[in-house]
């Protein structure tokens, strides 16, 4: 987050931004120590569970969907969500109504409908709380049809070294994983930046 909103944080100027989806809190904590003095950063998290958490960490989160009805914020965030939703368009025209002109979101999702192979991605499908895979194609026509403009893409890499030996310890310790080879899966996290044009 430092680096991918190096130019937000440079900038001073207090922002408001909601993390949709906001689970236990983790990137609304990253953003609240970047974010500049003054800024107002939120979270939405259906689930009480993980919303009783977060808020037990002192973070602003409420128990709740994105809502049109939202206060409209200069950031909208959502990690690991796309697959979780049944109508991806439905749910940025949503984005759309909530940000101010000019506004921007974070997207983090892996690019699942890119590779041939069911042993280039190790980890659980998570089916059936998965709803639906795609590719980085996909993913940017559906930003770009709901009219963002693309800022930045980052591609990560899964299958390093790192994550080769916490696959061979699930296996050893009986959880279920796939083994493969260390670099060698065209399965990528995408972190996405992207903006709607200011009016």
């Amino acid at each position: 987050m430092r680096g991918l909103f190096a130019d937000v944080w440079q900038r001073k100027d207090p922002i408001t931004w909601v993390d949709v989806g906001a689970g236990y809190g983790e990137l609304l904590e990253a953003v609240s120590r970047l974010a500049p003095a003054g800024s107002r950063v939120e979270g939405l998290e259906p689930m009480r569970p993980k919303a009783t958490a977060a808020r037990a960490r002192g973070l602003l989160v409420t128990e709740d969907y994105l809502r049109p009805t939202h206060s409209k914020v200069q950031f909208l965030s959502f990690v690991d969500v796309f697959s979780h939703l049944p109508d991806f368009r439905a749910f940025l025209a949503d984005v759309g109504s909530v940000l101010l002109p000019g506004g921007e979101v974070f997207m983090e999702t892996g690019n699942l409908a890119d590779i041939s192979d069911r042993s280039e991605f190790a980890d659980e499908l998570g089916i059936p709380d998965h709803l639906v895979f795609a590719g980085e194609r996909h993913i940017l026509g559906y930003l770009e049809e709901a009219g963002f403009e693309i800022v930045r893409i980052e591609r990560q890499r899964v299958d390093d070294l790192v994550n080769t030996a916490k696959c061979v310890v699930k296996a050893l310790i009986g959880r279920p994983t796939l083994l493969r080879m260390p670099y060698s899966s065209r399965y990528r996290q995408l972190l996405i930046r992207a903006r709607l044009p200011g009016k």
